[in-house]
């Protein structure tokens, strides 16, 4: 142990050269691995058909049920009304299935791991540290797979890795603040900076090359491989599956602080900006050969996409250059050579 020690000593930096080719090779692995998970991806998850979509009745009673804290019942019962009315019924099979069996209670010690809440979807059980998180394990509960507890949201258990952990965080968390924390927001308010705001932004920019409907069906019905197919017709496979990769990758790192980590979240930044702008001028070029627009109004939509990035992005208290003026160069420039949108 001393002589390895007093290696370390006189050779620091063949040391460091080491762990840094180690943690190259691991991060590699990783990529690989779920890369490979393309062919394991299920290729249909239709929950059970419920013939009527109804509130389960232990929802209603008095008192309320054991299973669920006396506190949070009313929050419970605010959630389905507000998914009721503003989603499809086809949409809550999932939602009211689960439902059934869900557990919910407060449990501070998840506060320890820097959760606020925390969802597990083998057990269907939600495990409070704040109830201000209360909706987005909700949202978590509502979209997991009533016949395949490995689907939940868009993301898939492949291998004991969440393969979409990122998009379906953020997609969670859009959903939790369109339909329950910007309703509370006053006038002019801006929106309070929270966790997965990167996620969100990434989703929001998903919703214009999916649509809004298309994605949040994807979503509550657990269909990980139908939002895979839809942005399939505007990318390469292989496109697809690395900004899959790369968003999972900043979710994971982000609380990561060595210089190796922050290096691999910033180029993962950078091909998830790259393949958005990209799938998505892809999505305006196809709609104009359809007919569905003009070139005009291509021009101006593409103009008004790249116009909504930030130019930086905080994530866990980092600030990374989200789109460079010489990014939006070669962005354009391969854009260019594939008969890009004139005005």
């Amino acid at each position: 142990m001393n002589e390895f020690i007093n290696f370390i000593v006189e050779n620091p930096s063949i040391f460091l050269h080491t762990i840094t080719a180690s943690f190259i090779y691991i991060n590699a692995l990783l990529y690989s691995r779920i890369f490979a998970a393309k062919a394991m991806i299920m290729k249909t998850n239709n929950p059970q058909r419920i013939k009527k979509v109804i509130i389960p009745k232990e929802l209603k009673q008095e008192p309320v049920p054991k299973r669920l804290e006396l506190t949070h019942a009313k929050m419970v019962l605010e959630f389905i009304k507000t998914v009721r009315e503003n989603m499809p019924a086809s949409y809550l099979n999932n939602m009211f299935h689960n439902l059934k069996t869900l557990e919910l209670n407060d449990n501070f010690g998840i506060a320890l791991l820097g959760a606020d809440g925390k969802y597990t979807p083998e057990r269907n059980r939600i495990r409070l540290a704040n109830k201000k998180s209360i909706y987005h394990e909700l949202f978590h509960m509502a979209s997991r797979s009533a016949t395949d507890t490995r689907c939940n949201g868009l993301s898939q258990l492949i291998d004991g890795t969440w393969l979409g952990n990122g998009i379906d965080e953020g997609y969670t968390e859009l959903l939790t603040r369109r339909y329950f924390k910007d309703k509370k927001r006053k006038p002019n308010q801006k929106e309070k900076t929270d966790s997965y705001d990167y996620q969100v932004n990434v989703c929001r920019k998903l919703e214009k090359i999916i649509g809004q409907d298309k994605m949040t069906e994807y979503y509550m019905t657990a269909n990980f491989k139908g939002f895979i197919d839809e942005l399939g017709k505007y990318s390469t496979e292989e496109e697809l599956f690395r900004f899959i990769h790369s968003l999972d990758s900043i979710t994971y790192l982000c609380n990561e602080i060595s210089t190796f980590k922050l290096k691999t979240i910033e180029r993962s930044i950078k091909y998830t900006t790259n393949f958005l702008i990209r799938t998505y001028f892809k999505k305006l070029k196809q709609d104009q050969i359809e007919g569905k627009i003009t070139e005009a109004e291509a021009y101006s939509m593409f103009s008004s996409f790249i116009e909504s990035f930030d130019k930086k992005i905080n994530i866990a208290f980092h600030n990374y250059q989200l789109l460079r003026e010489n990014d939006i160069f070669e962005i354009m420039s391969e854009i260019n050579d594939e008969n890009a949108i004139k005005r």
